[in-house]
């Protein structure tokens, strides 16, 4: 190579880092803000337990009437009328395609739909955010170019 070539791959190198380092920043910047938007939506799925009353009367479109005895996360027990415990995830159990358990309290069925909605946005979040922490990650390698 001649020093012409090499004064050039190096302004070329340089500009390379330096235009990483500026697209890097930005990538962290929105990485910040997806982070504490997932914080914000995990503290409201941490608190699922407020959205069920226990002791709130459902019917089963197969095992007919019961009573929400326990909720952790989104997993609701039922404690039917033949005293049979059943486990049941929720949402999807009130506001699927077709919905198996069913309440006169329609509350419920709107906070079902919100909840929905929110593990929704939270897989969305983490697919974008394993996104930004590999296109970081890339950028890492071209700024750390000797």
């Amino acid at each position: 190579r001649n020093e012409k070539t090499v004064a050039i791959l190096e302004v070329t190198k340089d500009k390379k880092i330096k235009d990483s380092l500026s697209r890097k920043e930005v990538l962290e910047n929105e990485l910040i803000a997806l982070r504490k938007e997932y914080a914000d939506i995990q503290d409201y799925l941490n608190n699922l337990d407020e959205i069920f009353e226990i002791g709130l009367e459902i019917n089963h479109i197969k095992f007919g009437n019961g009573k929400i005895i326990k909720q952790v996360e989104n997993i609701i027990e039922v404690e039917l009328d033949n005293k049979e415990i059943k486990k049941f995830s929720i949402p999807m159990s009130f506001i699927g395609i077709k919905p198996i358990i069913t309440t006169s309290n329609t509350d419920i069925i709107n906070q079902c739909k919100e909840l929905d909605k929110k593990q929704n946005e939270k897989k969305d979040l983490e697919r974008k955010i394993k996104l930004l922490e590999f296109q970081i990650n890339e950028l890492n390698k071209i700024i750390t170019i000797k």
